[in-house]
């Protein structure tokens, strides 16, 4: 309750925001909206690309820089093998986005599950028990 006392002015805040609810009013903003598992996968996978679709263009920079100079076949030979090399890398972290996700939701819900039964459920008193248990015959066959 805490948490989520904290986050309400950030979350108020974020929804007031016109460029937020102008991306929200988007047709891919409300399909993000109604999709959130699909969201949480396209911001795993964001976070987890910039790293090497950043490698890649220092990688092709230097490379172009070089075919500039004199290596044209060269270059065209190492930016296909890199391109490959990319399209690999970005194929794993999606396959690792979707998992990451997953594991993501399925911890969300069994936590708030437990947090909903544990919250909910109330041990009945001593007192009741025991009369409940005194009252009933023992039958022995």
């Amino acid at each position: 309750m805490e948490l989520q006392a904290r986050f309400r002015p950030l979350m108020e805040r974020l929804h007031n925001d016109p460029k937020v609810s102008e991306l929200l009013n988007t047709t891919v903003g409300r399909y993000l909206t109604d999709h959130p598992f699909l969201a949480l996968t396209a911001l795993v996978f964001g976070g987890m690309a910039i790293i090497p679709v950043g490698l890649f263009l220092v990688y092709a920079t230097i490379i172009f820089i070089a075919g500039v100079v004199c290596l044209t076949f060269f270059e065209v030979f190492l930016l296909a093998t890199g391109g490959l090399t990319l399209l690999f890398v970005l194929g794993g972290i999606a396959v690792a986005a979707l998992l990451v996700s997953c594991v993501l939701s399925v911890l969300y819900i069994t936590i708030s599950n437990l947090h909903n039964y544990y919250s909910n459920h109330r041990l009945p008193q001593k007192g009741n028990l025991m009369g409940r248990m005194g009252s009933k015959k023992s039958k022995i066959y």
